[in-house]
């Protein structure tokens, strides 16, 4: 069974980006097994399987911009660490801990469909930039729509670069075609 823990970023696709797609998903023990069959399709996505290097990534590559797909006690913890004032000696080690402008939106992903309301008011006391919140169920196929999206996004930046070009096309309809397959999957579980 493919896991969120097996999301392998494409480096030669995806690097060249000025947009990128992160997932944190750091369980203190053995984490709940969220199964992505799809998993292959996420090439787009950078999984970190621990906040500080999560953090530490988006800080030192500020040329760039984030969204991020989080799970929902990695976020509450992220946010309750933005909420430390840190001494101005620690400001270098603590740095690492806010929310930074080029973190654009974050994706909250949680396990149960009761806990969705509950977190969305309970971010909002601490930022606007969460965007969505998807139970577990839910992830891989809004990870797959937020795909398409992002490849129609960054398409353009590659125009001239017809590998490349045409390496996200065939992506993006690799994409479809899962997404196409998951929703007759859950119309035959719904009948």
């Amino acid at each position: 069974m493919q896991t969120i823990n097996d999301i392998t970023f494409d480096e030669n696709l995806y690097s060249e980006a000025n947009h990128w797609i992160l997932v944190l998903y750091q369980t203190e023990a053995v984490g709940l097994v969220i199964p992505l069959p799809n998993v292959d399709l996420l090439t787009f996505m950078k999984f970190f399987g621990d906040m500080p290097n999560c953090q530490n990534y988006i800080s030192t590559n500020q040329h760039k911009t984030f969204i991020l797909f989080a799970y929902s006690e990695n976020i509450e913890t992220w946010f309750k660490n933005n909420n430390v004032i840190p001494s101005q000696l620690d400001d270098i080690i603590c740095n690492y801990n806010l929310i930074p402008d080029h973190l654009n939106d974050i994706i909250i992903f949680c396990r149960f469909p009761n806990e969705k309301e509950y977190w969305r008011d309970w971010t909002r006391r601490y930022t606007e930039k969460v965007k969505q919140i998807v139970t577990f169920d839910q992830l891989e196929r809004e990870a797959l729509m937020f795909g398409m999206r992002y490849i129609d996004d960054i398409s353009p930046q590659f125009i001239n670069n017809q590998n490349i070009y045409n390496s996200l096309r065939q992506n993006h309809e690799n994409i479809r075609l899962a997404l196409i397959n998951s929703f007759q999957n859950a119309a035959n579980i719904q009948q």
